[in-house]
């Protein structure tokens, strides 16, 4: 063999190994993608508008001052409600090389209720108040990633809560308003590009802000002008403590200034351009209370998600029904006519069983939608739990069984 043909082998040989050896590294960074960064809204949470209790006692700077113990109630509800936000993975840039994990879409649907009894104390004289909270909340969701990458790759899969909420779960609390953390379920029931093959599980943390004195939205708008957050709407409880102080102060050394000021003498103030224009000091103040009280956690550039990965099959998930929070025995109630709601690997052939036997098919055709399984006459008669079992492409795949009670 001549010098030259041993070079080339030599090099092809070498090339090979490379490619091989990148393939293989990308393999083993996909079972443990690193972090994924989503910023999107929660449910029920359009505009990303901060989420106001409805209180026995009016939550305001004069409450707050005064001292005492509001008792308030929050329901936020949503069905089938669809929202758009960006995902990126930093780690997957720097081990697969790719600018296109940097950048990516996610959407999501989901059902989502949660509901919260809570009492805000607040101390005379001002400072943060007392929060104590009891609540549950639902959250059944589909979605899909997607990123620019040269492979586009995409996941696809639910998220899932159904827990109880104390004042644990409050995070970030003051005058303002609070934000409640809330940690949801992630299964991943397929993917392509990168994460052909794949599916897995993992977590998201989101935040729903809470407004107590007009602080806790996250769009900011104040009575400096325009914005309809849940934090900046005109009128009561929309000015902190620190902020109607401020105000006022201005305001009582203004040639004809008023002799009392309160919340509606302060907003009105920094809505009528012609008194701030009088006052470089007043438009600061107005302009700094119509900025405060963004949530922290929503203007952070977006919440962590962790997904473990693993090549299979596929994997199916019963989304509905589901037992409620503190459900007695953690058993779903069904009745005849209880439809089973499956997200599973596009093509997957699910059978949905009892311990008396079959209670449907279906073969789901979108691994990020849901596939609805009708039961047969008389199958939910005497039924202990449901089953999902599916196949695809020779082998099977189930789910956890879900304890049901007619």
């Amino acid at each position: 063999m001549t010098s030259a043909r041993r070079l080339t082998l030599s090099l092809l040989i070498a090339l090979t190994a490379l490619a091989l050896g990148a393939v293989t590294a990308t393999a083993q960074n996909l079972s443990n993608p690193g972090e994924f960064t989503v910023d999107i809204e929660m449910p029920g949470n359009k505009g990303g508008d901060a989420m106001e209790p409805d209180c026995d006692r009016e939550l305001g700077p004069e409450l707050a001052l005064q001292g005492g113990t509001a008792k308030c109630t929050m329901r936020q509800t949503a069905k089938g409600e669809t929202a758009v936000g960006t995902v990126a993975n930093q780690t997957l840039v720097t081990t697969t090389g790719d600018a296109g994990f940097g950048s990516g879409t996610m959407t999501r649907t989901c059902d989502f209720d949660m509901q919260a009894t809570m009492d805000v104390t607040f101390i005379a004289g001002g400072g943060n108040p007392r929060m104590k909270m009891n609540g549950t909340v639902t959250m059944v969701c589909s979605w899909t990633m997607s990123f620019q990458d040269a492979a586009s790759s995409s996941l696809a899969g639910t998220m899932e809560l159904n827990a109880k909420m104390a004042q644990n779960d409050l995070e970030n609390q003051s005058a303002q308003g609070a934000d409640i953390e809330m940690t949801m379920k992630v299964y991943v029931t397929a993917g392509t590009g990168l994460f052909e093959g794949y599916v897995g599980s993992g977590e998201l943390d989101q935040q729903q802000a809470m407004s107590l004195l007009g602080g806790g939205g996250s769009s900011g708008g104040g009575p400096s002008g325009g914005g309809s957050s849940g934090g900046g709407q005109q009128g009561s409880g929309s000015l902190t403590v620190e902020q109607l102080s401020a105000i006022c102060n201005v305001l009582a050394q203004m040639p004809g200034g008023p002799t009392t000021c309160n919340e509606q003498t302060a907003l009105s103030a920094c809505q009528t351009a012609a008194v701030r224009g009088q006052s470089a000091a007043l438009d600061s103040a107005c302009t700094a209370a119509g900025r405060a009280g963004r949530s922290t956690r929503q203007t952070a550039g977006g919440d962590p998600m962790t997904l473990k990965l693993k090549k299979a099959a596929g994997q199916v998930r019963i989304v509905s029904p589901l037992p409620k929070v503190g459900a007695k025995g953690g058993a779903a109630k069904v009745t005849a006519k209880t439809k089973v709601l499956i997200v599973a690997t596009k093509g997957a052939k699910c059978t949905i069983r009892t311990q008396r036997g079959v209670l449907g098919t279906a073969t789901s055709k979108d691994s990020a939608k849901r596939t609805v399984v009708r039961p047969k006459r008389g199958a939910w008669t005497g039924a202990k739990w449901i089953k999902a079992t599916c196949k695809l492409d020779g082998k099977s795949f189930s789910s956890p069984k879900v304890r049901v009670k007619g």
